[in-house]
């Protein structure tokens, strides 16, 4: 299935090649578990595909983006159903065939972008750099968008995107869609094996974003 999406006419052209690192990592910083108080949104009941809007609304608020008649739920944060209802139809986001394959990066860059946040997708990076960027943007308080394909862990061809929120010297955790606020906590070499990807021109998606 995966090797079938350049036949429908999967847009790269807003990519970027992951840059190199300009100068070593301070060793001040090298001390520091990077760390960005993200809250975390779940798929509504029924709904299949859509870790991408689960993630937009992750940075989103993140940002303190959001929609004044969606009401709070008890922890202070969107209802969760409403607001990924209302991403859904004001990003247009899952997107690839019709939604059923899920959202493409070019329309997860295209929803961050639309929210004015400083958005840019990354891809290419070595295993090493990719890791070391992602903790730089950490550092920096800015969570990252990544692209996670379990094929080689379940054998089950399943891409999801997830939202990288803390790194330390032996795991980095992410939210994602499968319940509210669910943190999943990652060994390092999973999570480099998770980033590759058969999709042509999408090895290591990673989306910033900055406000």
């Amino acid at each position: 299935m995966l090797d079938e999406l350049p036949a429908l006419g999967l847009d790269t052209s807003g990519r970027r090649h992951l840059p190199m690192p300009r100068t070593p990592t301070p060793e001040s910083l090298l001390q520091k578990n990077p760390f960005c108080k993200v809250f975390g949104f779940a798929a509504p009941s029924g709904l299949h595909n859509v870790s991408g809007p689960c993630s937009l609304a992750c940075v989103l608020d993140y940002y303190q983006i959001g929609w004044s008649h969606i009401p709070k739920a008890s922890d202070g944060h969107a209802a969760n159903d409403d607001f990924i209802l209302e991403v859904m139809r004001w990003s247009g986001a899952p997107d690839l065939l019709g939604g059923v394959w899920g959202t493409s990066p070019a329309k997860m860059l295209e929803g961050l972008q639309k929210a004015e946040l400083e958005a840019c997708w990354y891809v290419g990076g070595t295993e090493e750099d990719t890791l070391e960027f992602i903790r730089l943007e950490l550092l920096n308080h800015r969570p990252v968008i990544v692209l996670l394909d379990y094929t080689p862990l379940t054998h089950s061809n399943r891409l999801e995107w997830q939202v990288v929120f803390q790194m330390d010297a032996h795991s980095i955790y992410t939210k994602s869609s499968e319940a509210r606020n669910h943190t999943q906590q990652w060994s390092k070499s999973d999570f480099g094996r998770l980033l590759c990807n058969s999709i042509p021109g999408c090895n290591r998606t990673l989306i910033t974003a900055a406000k």
